[in-house]
Parts: structure tokens; sequence; C-alpha cells
């Protein structure tokens, strides 16, 4: 190649890529762009639909939102999709200041001062199962709670927005300070085989509050 060919094939792969490097901006702009149409698309997408809940909660305050599907705690407090707007939550007391039960074991705990009159913790633990220590560790049930909170009297009761049907905290307790304890080793408290954490008496979700034209007593009515 004579030096004049060499240079005229050097200017003009010189200019082939100044050329590439002037078009690689170009599509750059171009994916931005698509990218930014794409974003805005769902950004109107994504207000459409928070207008549509916002409209739908004002014309009907108690009609669950487009494609709701209730959660099994919801299912559990008697969340209706076809009927209400699912409650999720359980009130702690009444409109008039009794506090409710949960239904669950974990929020029970014996009454201050009831050890000492459980009788006979010098003999030790009272079931002697396999296993046993033999050691007065803790009072326990006799009968398990799990089967005699099955005939705890149940209230409906206002909390000021929702009703429910529940039962009231002190009478649970009542019941857990039963006379019939005893003592128990850690091992055969905990092989007793009573039913744990599977309650009948959860809360449940009946109505919303009509407001003033509510007629649950405070203190809640048996039911």
């Amino acid at each position: 190649m004579n030096p004049d060919g060499f240079d005229q094939w050097k200017n003009d792969l010189t200019q082939k890529i100044k050329q590439k490097r002037q078009a690689k901006p170009t599509k750059v702009a171009g994916t931005e762009g698509r990218i930014k149409a794409a974003t805005a698309r769902q950004t109107d997408s994504r207000g459409q639909q928070v207008r549509q809940k916002r409209q739908a909660a004002l014309e009907n305050p108690f009609a669950p939102p487009p494609g709701h599907r209730p959660t099994a705690r919801q299912v559990s407090l008697g969340a209706d999709p076809n009927q209400g707007r699912a409650v999720n939550y359980i009130p702690p007391k009444e409109k008039g200041g009794k506090k409710i039960w949960d239904g669950r074991r974990n929020g029970l705990d014996f009454s201050a001062g009831l050890e000492a009159t459980v009788p006979h913790r010098d003999q030790g633990c009272y079931h002697r199962k396999k296993n046993c220590t033999g050691d007065a560790e803790a009072i326990d049930h006799l009968e398990p709670f799990s089967q005699r909170q099955a005939g705890l009297a149940r209230y409906l009761i206002c909390d000021g927005r929702n009703h429910f049907e529940a039962c009231l905290k002190e009478e649970v307790q009542k019941l857990y300070d039963a006379p019939t304890l005893v003592w128990s080793c850690t091992s055969c408290n905990s092989s007793k085989g009573g039913v744990k954490g599977l309650y009948e008496n959860i809360p449940q979700f009946k109505e919303p509050c009509p407001g003033e034209e509510c007629t649950v007593p405070a203190g809640g009515e048996e039911v």
C-alpha cells in the first residue's frame, strides 16, 4: 500500500469510528426514552388503581376493596369478602372498659399469690408419669384448660367501631385460677397431651357498629 493509500484508509477508518461513537448516544437516548415512557404508564396505572379504591371506599366504606382476598387470620375473625371489609384486629377492651380475651393461652397467667393456696407442695409432682422428676416446679391444671375453656360464656361486645362475639377476660381469669390445681414437674406438665393453641374462643367479627343506633350495652350482652 502506497503512503497516500495508507493515509486515505486511515482517514476512512477514523471517520467510521467517529460515526459509531456519535451514534451511541442516540441509541442510549432512545432506550432512556422508552424506559421513561414505560415508567410513566406504570405510574398512571397505579394512580388509577388508587383512585378507584378511594372512590369505592367513599361510596361504600364497608365494601371489600377491589381484588381483596382475606388472610387466614381475617377469616378466623369472621371476614367475609362478599359481606364487608375484612377486620384484622382484636379489640383489647369493649366500650364499657372490660378487657377482652384474645383466645390464646399465652395471654394468661396465674394470679399473684395463687401458689400459696395450692396444697401438698412438699409431696412433689402430682402426676408421677414416665420421666417424672418428682419436683414440684409449678402449679398445673388437673384438667387441661384447653378443654375447660370450651364452656365459657360469650358476649356480643362493641369497641366503638365494630361488633364482636368474644369472652370477657375477667371470667377467663377466674376459670384459669380454678381450684382444680396441682403441683407438677415440667416433664409431666408438658406430656399431658392437652390441645395447645387450638382454642375455639377467638373473638369473632359480627358487623360494623351503626354508631348512634348501636344497641349493644356497655359490658356486653351474653349470647
